[in-house]
């Protein structure tokens, strides 16, 4: 076990329970939200009941299972209208019909299949700054660690906060070697490494002091990122 795990786990060992909670129970099985036309209690295997079960929780265009709907605008506003004159005049090139709500009364909008599309893809980017946020770098020193090579590895923590990763830092003594900086000297010099990574990170949890040993937990705001790169996994320095 390294130095950042012996320290993480003696900071921790206070506040974990003696025995592991029991596992959840996995929720039971429910029926489909929005039962397929025709679908009835006495036949439950019909084909429809089927279909229903694999189509999107907000059905589309003659996936909805009913005949009058309230039609919502953009405004909010609501009117009646016959879902068969809804699709008819649809623009099928351009847009959808989707189901929104069904109490009281079902209630539907018509889409722009554009405006779906990059609401998409603000999803897919925002699941990819949340994926950088669940990743946690860690990185170790020593206190006489050369300059260059402090230097050089200080240079890969900026970049791993610049991808927006979470970045654990831990100073410990030199494996072999006897004391080490008392709390007062430890206390400046990461106030001093927290200040000089302010403009790509923040401190997510308050640093933390051991016998001879310091560490600071900072959170990348990913700023430096391209949207093309790859997403790495975690991993321990």
């Amino acid at each position: 076990m390294n130095i950042f795990q012996n320290f993480r786990v003696c900071t921790r060992r206070a506040s974990m329970p003696s025995t592991p909670p029991p596992s959840p129970r996995r929720p039971p099985e429910y029926p489909p939200k929005y039962p397929p036309k025709n679908a009835t209690k006495d036949n439950p295997d019909d084909s429809k009941s089927k279909k229903a079960a694999q189509v999107d929780r907000k059905p589309k265009n003659e996936n909805i299972p009913f005949d009058k709907v309230l039609l919502a605008d953009d405004s909010g506003q609501l009117s009646e209208f016959h879902m068969q004159v809804i699709l008819t005049n649809l623009d099928r090139k351009t847009h959808f019909v989707e189901l929104q709500s069904i109490y009281p009364t079902p209630i539907v909008k018509i889409i722009s299949k554009s405006d779906a599309h990059q609401k998409k893809l603000k999803m897919k980017q925002q699941q990819k700054v949340m994926a950088r946020i669940n990743v946690t770098k860690e990185f170790q020193f020593t206190w006489g660690m050369a300059k260059g090579d402090l230097d050089h590895r200080m240079g890969r923590v900026r970049e791993a906060l610049g991808k927006g990763f979470k970045v654990d830092i831990a100073f410990a003594p030199k494996p072999g070697t006897r004391g080490g900086p008392l709390k007062v000297e430890m206390m400046p010099r990461m106030e001093e490494l927290v200040e000089s990574m302010k403009d790509v990170s923040v401190e997510y949890k308050k640093m933390e002091f051991r016998r001879f040993t310091a560490a600071v937990f900072l959170q990348g705001n990913g700023k430096s990122v391209p949207n093309s790169e790859p997403e790495p996994g975690p991993a321990s320095e």
